[in-house]
């Protein structure tokens, strides 16, 4: 997903909402906001504390990227400070649960 997607699906949104220009261009910058916080929110820097025997996708500082079954393997590699950002699997794949408008 880009910015290019993200903001496609704003307007589509926004335009789908019977509403005024002005509240459309708010919910458009909200939908956008919306979408960033989601994207960011699953990563977690190398300074938090891990949870044990969840899979991960490890971003390094040099680029290099990798996935463990368990963090706890960078602790015995002594790869902790070489982490720049992490994500658990589970939380990067969608639970497939459809929206509903409640």
């Amino acid at each position: 997903m880009n910015k290019e997607t993200i903001e496609r699906a704003a307007w589509e949104h926004a335009e789908s909402i019977p509403q005024s220009d002005e509240r459309k261009q708010y919910s458009i910058e909200d939908f956008k906001a919306g979408a960033s916080w989601r994207i960011n929110a699953v990563w977690h820097d190398g300074t938090v504390s891990c949870q044990p025997r969840r899979k991960a996708l490890v971003i390094f500082n040099n680029g290099n990227a990798a996935i463990y079954s368990d963090l706890r393997e960078l602790s015995y590699k002594r790869l902790w400070g070489e982490v720049e950002r992490f994500a658990y699997l589970d939380d990067l794949i969608p639970d497939r649960k459809e929206a509903t408008n409640d």
